[in-house]
């Protein structure tokens, strides 16, 4: 059994080497949200969110990578075998991402994905501000991270949408929550290993505020698994936020080391609303 575990999980860990898990995530929820929102989502869409992700999860390579407690992260091992490649092609992707959006976007789409941007790169400078002065910022790091994801996986179906806006509301907010219920997880999974970093968030800092937040998640559970029972079809948008809880909390009680369920929840992120699109689809 044990055997079998590996050589199912071995592969699918080379995604967090080549940071191919969040593009993943973003990727299946856009897929999902584009279809309850009845966005129509062409093929460039996707590759600009994927890219996009790809490029601000990878970036860290060239801020974390000096500091001697990040650099035996898996995530590093492609850019310490390879750095001049590695370089080369991140650029190569950069340059690539932002001419296939001028080009293939409209003027209106790009103002409207300039606001996202610039969170993005104010998060980049907080993060970098955090990691050179030890003083921690106001908006705690899972706060951003997860409205940086939820504001991604929206941004074009709001786009190209008719629906109603507080239907729209609706989708972000709880979009929002689930992405930061998986930075509440890692953030419990990582706090002793950042601890000794030296790199702990605010809400790390408070163990018993982390771990009430992280409690909040079974209220989160029980509505969503409400508003799944009252929809009009047997798979809803809350569908997918349900059984994406139900992955991580059932994650959380597994006793296996922490940084394999590190690893796991991103997995399960995207596996698990990509196997309810699935079915879905073929019913």
């Amino acid at each position: 059994m044990i055997l079998k575990c590996k050589l199912i999980f071995s592969p699918l860990s080379s995604l967090n080497r080549l940071s191919l898990d969040a593009p993943l995530v973003c990727l299946v929820w856009q897929i999902a949200l584009a279809n309850f929102m009845e966005a129509d989502l062409k093929l460039q869409h996707h590759l600009i969110l994927g890219l996009s992700v790809w490029l601000c999860y990878s970036a860290d390579r060239f801020t974390e990578l000096p500091l001697p407690e990040f650099s035996s992260a898996p995530r590093y091992e492609v850019f310490k075998a390879f750095p001049l490649g590695f370089k080369i092609f991140w650029s190569t992707t950069l340059l690539f991402t932002v001419t296939l959006a001028c080009l293939s976007l409209s003027i209106e789409c790009l103002l409207f994905s300039l606001p996202l941007l610039l969170f993005c790169l104010l998060n980049f400078k907080l993060c970098l501000y955090e990691m050179t002065s030890g003083r921690l910022s106001f908006l705690a790091k899972e706060v951003r991270t997860s409205a940086i994801l939820s504001w991604g996986c929206m941004l074009f179906p709001m786009f190209e949408t008719s629906t109603n806006p507080h239907d729209t509301l609706v989708y972000f907010i709880s979009l929002l929550l689930v992405f930061f219920a998986n930075c509440l997880y890692v953030s419990k999974w990582e706090r002793l290993l950042d601890f000794y970093r030296g790199r702990l968030t605010i809400i790390q800092k408070n163990p018993g505020f982390l771990n009430g937040l992280i409690k909040g998640n079974y209220l989160f559970l029980l509505i969503s698994g409400g508003l799944w029972f009252i929809g009009d079809s047997p798979i809803n948008f809350f569908t997918y936020v349900f059984w994406v809880l139900i992955f991580a909390m059932c994650l959380n009680l597994l006793s296996m080391e922490n940084d394999k369920k590190r690893n796991a929840i991103d997995l399960g992120y995207w596996f698990v609303p990509l196997i309810l699109l699935l079915i879905e689809h073929a019913g």
